[in-house]
């Protein structure tokens, strides 16, 4: 049984020009009739909607494939803003130690003013037995602030930029700055010990012309 190519149109649901179109995509074979009009069997009209279902998907797979392209390209702006998000917590955190550091830097450069000062008190008063260490305390203190300063230098300048391993170098120095005035203090102790022994044992040893008159009296 001929079917024309409208009702075949209709029952495909497009425009009778897609009917003809498809058939040539589809290499189906379809006949003219005597007045030249074309003619769809059973069986073509079977082929063509399965070229319509292949079609359709086709377009599915294609709707599919651009959603997965479209999910993709949103993800990796997800994973944009999370690294952004992630390094700005980390700036905000290295900013905050970087804070803590500037604190222990100015404890142990308040601690190193007592000690100096301490140390200006034994040198006032000019025993010999303090001499030589104090000069070489007074040098170690020395270098201490003047690394101190360059800590203070430094973190000035990384107050726009944070970077971790110059962070972690950072602390280390003053972990390494606050054994060194550990020891300072200890020395500092030591010689405040010494100095009392010594003026305690200056105290207790009898004058010169004491000891000559005694010597006199002992014969």
């Amino acid at each position: 049984m001929a079917i024309k190519t409208l009702d075949v149109a209709k029952q495909l649901g497009i425009h009778p020009s897609t009917v003809l179109k498809w058939a040539k995509l589809a290499d189906i074979d379809i006949q003219r009739n005597d007045a030249g009009h074309w003619e769809f069997t059973e069986e073509n009209v079977t082929k063509l909607e399965e070229f319509k279902n292949n079609r359709n998907r086709q377009a599915v797979v294609k709707v599919v494939e651009a959603s997965d392209d479209r999910i993709e390209q949103l993800q990796k702006q997800m994973d944009e803003l999370y690294d952004k998000w992630s390094a700005h917590e980390e700036v905000a955190a290295s900013v905050a130690v970087d804070d803590k550091d500037n604190q222990k830097l100015h404890d142990v450069e308040a601690q190193v003013s007592v000690l100096q000062e301490k140390l200006e008190a034994y040198q006032s008063a000019k025993h010999k037995e303090v001499e030589e260490p104090n000069q070489e305390m007074q040098r170690q203190i020395d270098q201490l602030l003047m690394r101190l300063i360059e800590n203070e230098k430094r973190t000035e300048e990384k107050a726009g930029e944070v970077v971790t391993f110059q962070l972690l170098e950072h602390r280390k120095e003053i972990d390494q700055l606050t054994k060194k005035m550990i020891k300072l203090q200890a020395k500092v102790e030591e010689f405040e010990t010494r100095l009392k022994d010594s003026q305690f044992a200056a105290a207790k040893k009898p004058p010169k012309w004491r000891t000559f008159l005694t010597g006199l009296f002992t014969y």
